[in-house]
């Protein structure tokens, strides 16, 4: 089972927008939907993490999830993978993968979701960069950009790399 994880419990990639007004940001005409409570769940750490002002979830459009602050304001956006891509396997099984973004739109943090993999493997990789290395470039240049996995930890790292891919491509697909 471990290897074959819903298809709801997939990548994200988070966007902080800097809470500035309560105006969702509707990349093309994308209807809105309640985001499923189960996918953001798992992700809710990393979001309180990276997002101080978050407080609830948003409406989803496309797959982007909007995130609240207390006042209602936007300060984020979680964006999903959708699987339109072939997903890869770690050693265990799928990783969810987020991206944090910055206002600017430029990558700030790669950051893990639900995942099988074993932690030594998931530490080897924090240890040597491997989450930080589309750090400074956007969604877009993200699609291209290629990196080279940890030793190993091969199949851990094109798992995260393949989720980043697909999130990053689906957001850049429906923002043109």
């Amino acid at each position: 089972m471990k290897k074959y994880l819903p298809a709801l419990f997939t990548t994200a990639v988070f966007m902080i927008a800097g809470c500035r007004d309560k105006t969702p940001v509707q990349t093309s005409a994308l209807s809105a939907v309640k985001p499923d409570a189960a996918v953001c769940r798992q992700y809710q750490n990393d979001v309180l993490a990276a997002v101080k002002e978050f407080t609830n979830w948003g409406m989803q459009y496309g797959n982007s999830v909007e995130l609240r602050d207390k006042q209602g304001n936007i300060c984020g956006y979680m964006l999903l993978a959708t699987g339109k891509h072939k997903r890869i396997e770690g050693y265990n099984g799928y990783v969810n993968t987020a991206v944090l973004l910055s206002p600017e739109k430029k990558i700030v943090a790669v950051a893990l979701g639900d995942h099988e993999e074993t932690p030594s493997f998931i530490n080897r990789m924090r240890k040597a960069g491997f989450m930080s290395k589309w750090n400074h470039l956007t969604p877009q240049e993200a699609t291209i950009h290629k990196v080279d996995a940890v030793t190993r930890a091969t199949y851990s790292s094109n798992a995260i790399a393949g989720e980043v891919f697909d999130a990053c491509s689906e957001y850049s697909k429906n923002t043109q």
